[in-house]
């Protein structure tokens, strides 16, 4: 059987397992005693089919954080800003999450840092849950599967997704240091599994063992197991894959993979078949479009096995660019990439691990960048940008604020003089944002200006989404700060005024501002703003705040502008049908920024603390 027969059938095992049921209610964890709940498991247990538990930031442990248990419900646990801000720490004991109640693709664990466990980082026992853009690094166990064991028998069912995941510095005492499968046939899709140990039996970096695994563009790397302490002669010397169908099984099916620099071997093959295609393995591997080069691994913004490129400024082309299948269907290349300059994989596809990126596939720079001087952007009025009678709005924007401005000014606002007016999202000097709407002399309003502001400021030096929605059918205001309701007001007999005020991105003048003031112009970057004339709910704003979650074909959506260079850089493209593109003044083009925070990590075996970067 070859990998591309199974490509249908993994495009739409991704797609309905990344979209779980539409979330009813949105439980808060926070162990700072910000939200519903302190602990993650107190979360899982308050919700219902279909609902999300957000984790906030920090570093989770002790009773309640540990053999986290979805108890079969089709739920989302998810981080609100990334596993590099979301830590659930095992301290030494016990598993991260066990999903052991027949668990379905709708329920999504995301986004989360899974260490220190001594029972494995995860596990799955007769279950299809999805497990997506999770870090699993640091644990171990006395068995198999130190970072994740996927354990079918005897039934045979445990079909899970795993996806853009990192599994790394896991151990195992038997084999499996970063992943075991053990009678089933889990998907494993771009998947950085590396530097992982096996005390004996081999497997370091997986053990496959009795089974259909599904692995696409995987990258097994410097995984070790211990060739002086075995059961087996053979089976120890597996540093990489470990492929043994002893019960049965077609065995694995491998494509668009890197095996390389495994000790002792990549790749110890025993029983059954097991088929590599489209692969640079180490030794070489037979197999349809199969290769054994060096990949050429340099460094990169968020790890050490970007390809190097000579488009992105390295002397040599890696062997492994534009190398895999190329009947690959997208599986979501297309916001992530190999190169260290950022630029997407847009196919034919490259072999291995991709990294995600927010940069442009149209342009060798990103007009993002405003300058706190002489940027900003003006967006003409349109009747898609124009208020009127029982119309509602939403704006959101996400942005990096530099600085925080000596007075207040407008994030996104439409407003032209005082005789020109409509709304605007604002902020101030100590980082507060709000809604302000003005309502001189217009009917059943109260004259003047009408504001909601947020109940906790801005952070400086981080990225942050900012929503308000003008809700004209429920009469209420909402202003939402990443995702999370933090003011709201009533209506009392409010329509949006109908002027033709252009919406500026980025300045509270120099449209109004009086003779002598300053120009009020904001510092830092913008990743996304989007104008919808419907009113979203806290459960859409949530589930789409980070950028490339929205296209500009969404229902509602009548602008939507992602700050990736076009053809012009000085114009702003609204990536919508409609025609509201906007001008950039003084356009300071550059590089795409990408923040990372760094988090120390004490690694299994090691004395030294490990920094993870990651965006």
């Amino acid at each position: 059987m070859k990998l591309r027969n199974v490509f249908p059938f993994l495009l739409i095992t991704l797609i309905t397992s990344t979209f779980p049921a539409i979330a009813q209610t949105t439980w808060t964890v926070d162990q700072g005693g910000g939200g519903d709940f302190l602990t993650i498991q107190e979360g899982i247990d308050a919700a219902a089919d279909g609902d999300t538990v957000l984790v906030a930031d920090g570093i989770y442990t002790g009773i309640g954080n540990k053999n986290l248990d979805f108890g079969g419900k089709p739920i989302t646990v998810k981080s609100r800003n990334g596993p590099e801000y979301c830590i659930v720490d095992g301290e030494g004991e016990g598993t991260g999450f066990y999903f052991h109640t027949s668990e379905g693709p709708s329920s999504l664990l995301e986004g989360l840092t899974i260490r220190n466990f001594n029972a494995s980082g995860i596990r799955i026992a007769q279950s299809d849950p999805t497990i997506s853009k999770c870090t699993i690094i640091g644990n171990t166990t006395n068995l198999r599967g130190g970072g994740i064991e996927i354990n079918g028998h005897p039934s045979w069912h445990a079909s899970p997704l795993i996806k853009d995941c990192i599994i790394r510095n896991n151990s195992a005492m038997h084999g499996g240091g970063g992943l075991l499968v053990y009678e089933c046939s889990p998907t494993i899709v771009n998947c950085d599994i590396s530097f992982n140990y096996a005390e004996r039996y081999g497997g370091a970096g997986m053990t496959l063992y009795t089974g259909s695994p599904v692995i696409l563009n995987c990258s097994i790397i410097g995984n070790t197991a211990n060739a002086d302490i075995c059961g087996d002669p053979l089976l120890c010397h597996a540093g990489g894959v470990l492929v043994d169908m002893y019960w049965g099984g077609v065995g694995p099916n491998i494509s668009n993979s890197i095996v390389w620099g495994n000790t002792p071997e990549n790749v110890v093959f025993c029983r059954g078949e097991a088929l590599f295609t489209y692969s640079d393995v180490e030794g070489g591997w037979p197999g349809e479009g199969n290769i054994d080069a060096d990949p050429l691994f340099v460094p990169g913004p968020d790890g050490d096995h970007y390809l190097s490129q000579t488009a992105a400024g390295q002397p040599q082309e890696s062997p492994c660019v534009d190398a895999g299948d190329p009947s690959t269907q997208l599986w979501g290349w297309s916001s992530r990439t190999t190169r260290t300059d950022q630029h997407l994989d847009t196919g034919p596809v490259d072999m291995g691990y991709h990294y995600l990126s927010d940069h442009s596939p149209g342009g060798d720079t990103d007009c993002l960048y405003f300058n706190g001087t002489d940027t900003y952007v003006e967006i003409p009025d349109t009747p898609e940008l124009s208020g009127g009678p029982g119309k509602s709005l939403t704006v959101e924007a996400r942005f990096f604020l530099a600085e925080l401005p000596p007075d207040w000014m407008a994030i996104v606002q439409k407003y032209w003089n005082y005789n020109n007016k409509d709304w605007g999202l604002y902020m101030d000097h100590t980082g507060l944002v709000g809604f302000q709407k003005e309502t001189w002399s217009m009917e059943g309003c109260q004259s003047g200006n009408w504001q909601i502001y947020s109940s906790e400021p801005l952070l400086v030096n981080e990225w942050t989404h900012v929503a308000f929605v003008f809700d004209n059918d429920q009469d209420v205001v909402n202003l939402y700060l990443n995702g999370i309701l933090t003011g709201s007001r009533a209506l009392v007999d409010c329509d949006l005024p109908d002027t033709d005020a252009v919406v500026s991105i980025g300045a509270s003048g120099p449209f109004y501002r009086s003779a002598g003031d300053p120009i009020k112009l904001f510092h830092g970057y913008f990743s996304e703003v989007r104008i919808w004339n419907v009113a979203r709910t806290e459960g859409e704003i949530l589930a789409n705040m980070l950028p490339g979650s929205v296209t500009g074909n969404k229902q509602g959506l009548v602008a939507f502008y992602d700050f990736l260079q076009g053809d012009n850089p000085a114009i702003l493209y609204d990536r919508t049908v409609n025609p509201n593109n906007g001008s950039i003044s003084n356009p300071a083009c550059g590089p795409r920024m990408r923040m990372r925070m760094g988090i120390q990590v004490l690694l299994a075996g090691e004395t030294t603390a490990t920094t993870l970067m990651r965006t």
